[in-house]
């Protein structure tokens, strides 16, 4: 069948991508993207209409023997082209498999996902789960715009793993970019567990992100951001930790560094910049108090109030960031409110 009668209309180019309208047609995307086919990979796609999955997931036990979503890309045919949300949402994400790696609404990610919002997820899965992809890998493939990033997204509800466990990514690896999102997600896991991001390697970068979920790590390496990134070479800056809590069962969290745990990632590293924790954010004990590394380009982050985030200058204010500010053209900033996306906000 033809590229074209697959989806709801479009080229799969720049110009005319690819739209899609329906669960199906999604569903369609990821069984050939899986399946290696060159024809739809590396294109361009876009939402037409909110989609809901809900026939892929918990209630349909007849679809993948009931374990819910099968991810688009793996980590053999990672998905290489853009994806456009189109300020759209999809609800009904619903995976339950704890074998599978690699586990979103994206899999493996060597491409571009921006725009989209994903509502009331509900993930448990093995390594690398988040609920817009499970990794963001570039890893020198060759992706149609030769980069590799999740921009403009959020996500809410629940995310499980075993490891590298994020709201919005299990993985960012090898110079792969999350940027402007943020999670509204519980996350669990047993390493390497964040608020937006498990892990972030090998030239990773996490920038210009906020979470509010419980995080919680039952073995080591746990924060509000991102469970562990990977000192002298990847990044995360420019981010606030919101949550109510980040805790590890480890007896030694707050002193070992194998076992760690902190605002915004649970390891130290000098590439750390400009990030900000709530000042009421507990540890496992029920504590604010508990924090050592407060600082602004620290594990910790630096102290901020709810009077202050919740302020649109706080956001704005090129001087509380490393360079600028949160972008105008991308949020929405209203006093009273954390930040949401102008194409959320047009809802």
């Amino acid at each position: 069948m033809r590229a074209d009668n697959l989806f709801a209309g479009g080229k799969g180019t720049k110009a005319s991508p690819y739209t899609i309208a329906t669960a199906e047609q999604l569903a369609m995307l990821a069984q050939k993207i899986n399946a290696g086919d060159a024809a739809y990979n590396s294109k361009y796609y876009k939402l037409a209409a909110d989609i809901n999955l809900s026939g892929y997931g918990e209630a349909n036990k007849t679809f993948n023997n009931g374990k819910g979503w099968i991810p688009v890309g793996t980590a053999n045919n990672r998905f290489t082209g853009s994806f456009d949300g189109n300020g759209k949402k999809v609800s009904g994400l619903f995976i339950n498999d704890a074998n599978l790696k690699d586990a979103g609404l994206f899999g493996n990610v060597c491409g571009i996902v921006i725009n989209l919002g994903i509502m009331d997820v509900d993930i448990t899965a093995s390594d690398r789960a988040g609920g817009i992809a499970g990794s963001v890998n570039y890893g020198g493939a060759s992706s149609i715009l030769k980069d590799c990033y999740i921009a403009n997204c959020y996500v809410t509800g629940m995310v499980k793993g075993s490891g590298w466990v994020g709201g919005i990514a299990g993985e960012i690896f090898s110079n792969g970019i999350v940027s402007n999102c943020y999670s509204l997600c519980t996350v669990i896991g047993q390493q390497n567990v964040g608020g937006i991001a498990g892990a972030v390697i090998d030239s990773g970068l996490l920038s210009y992100c906020y979470a509010t979920g419980n995080i919680v790590a039952n073995l080591c390496c746990t924060g509000g951001l991102a469970g562990y990134v990977q000192p002298d070479n990847s990044k995360v800056v420019n981010c606030v930790a919101l949550n109510r809590s980040v805790t590890i069962t480890a007896k030694n969290e707050a002193k070992d560094e194998a076992a760690g745990i902190g605002r915004i990632v649970g390891n130290t590293a000098n590439t750390l910049s400009n990030n900000y924790a709530s000042d009421l954010l507990k540890d496992k004990n029920n504590k604010t108090t508990s924090w050592t590394y407060i600082s602004l380009n620290n594990r910790d982050g630096a102290d901020v109030s709810a009077i202050r985030f919740m302020t649109a200058s706080f956001w704005k204010t090129d001087k509380n960031w490393n360079t600028m500010g949160w972008d105008k053209n991308v949020w929405v900033f209203v006093d009273g409110e954390l930040p949401v996306f102008k194409y959320a906000a047009k809802r």
